[in-house]
């Protein structure tokens, strides 16, 4: 059985992702619905043995996320870390046996570099030429001296 602070931290976790990692086709927090939706969607796709262990209801999601349950299986923290695109450890450091403070501003930088299409430049740039990495920092170099002095890149 988990202990009130593990409670505590997963419906504290739950509701940052669900405040962080907005559903990628409304650009809104999930509702509970479209969050089991999504989940049981994708767990349509897996073999038997673990589409048993990975569907959910939007009653369970919403019961995770105000402490009214604390226990959930793997495979449910396995569908809920697949549906906001993080790693089942990056969720389990987030839930912690203590109040991990530092896994949930992680979580929070990982939800600002993908809001500001950071991840998608690092994942595009990882098999480039040196020389080319270099001469696209040269361009976002220019692209920053160039911009408004206003914008959040320029300030310090």
């Amino acid at each position: 059985m988990a202990t009130d602070k593990q409670s505590d931290g997963l419906a504290k976790t739950l509701t940052q992702l669900f405040e962080l990692f907005p559903n990628p086709a409304t650009k809104r927090p999930y509702t509970f619905e479209e969050a089991a939706d999504q989940i049981n969607k994708r767990a349509a796709e897996l073999p038997d043995d673990e589409r048993k262990t990975r569907t959910i209801s939007s009653t369970y999601i919403w019961q995770l996320t105000r402490g009214k349950r604390n226990n959930p299986t793997v495979g449910h923290l396995n569908s809920l870390a697949d549906l906001f695109n993080i790693s089942l450890s990056q969720l389990i450091d987030a839930i912690g046996p203590a109040d991990n403070a530092q896994a949930r501003e992680d979580l929070q930088v990982i939800a600002a570099m993908r809001s500001a299409g950071v991840l998608e430049i690092m994942h595009r740039v990882r098999g480039m030429p040196e020389d080319s990495r270099r001469t696209l920092l040269a361009v976002l170099e220019h692209a920053q001296l160039s911009g408004p002095s206003d914008s959040p890149a320029t300030r310090s």
